[in-house]
C-alpha cells in the first residue's frame, strides 16, 4: 500500500499521468479551496512541462501546521 503522505506519486498509462501528492495545510487554511488550487497548478505545470496529459492530480491533507504565524 503507498503512503502519499511520505512520498508524492505519479502514474503514467499510455502518455496520461495521474499524480497524488500530500500536503500539510497551515492553520485556517480553507482545505478545499487549498487542494483546487494546488490541482489546477500541478496540472497545468505538468502538461505545459511535460506535454502529457493529466487525468487527474489527488491531493491529500496529511495535517495541519498548528504553528503561529509571524
Amino acid at each position: 500500500s503507498s503512503d502519499v503522505c511520505s512520498s508524492d506519486l505519479i502514474g503514467l498509462v499510455d502518455d496520461v499521468l495521474s499524480v497524488s501528492i500530500g500536503i500539510i495545510l497551515c492553520r485556517g487554511a480553507k482545505a478545499v479551496s487549498v487542494a483546487e488550487e494546488i490541482q489546477d497548478k500541478v496540472k497545468s505545470a505538468v502538461q505545459n512541462m511535460l506535454g502529457l496529459t493529466v487525468a487527474k492530480v489527488n491531493v491529500t491533507i496529511c495535517g495541519v501546521d498548528l504553528s503561529e504565524k509571524e
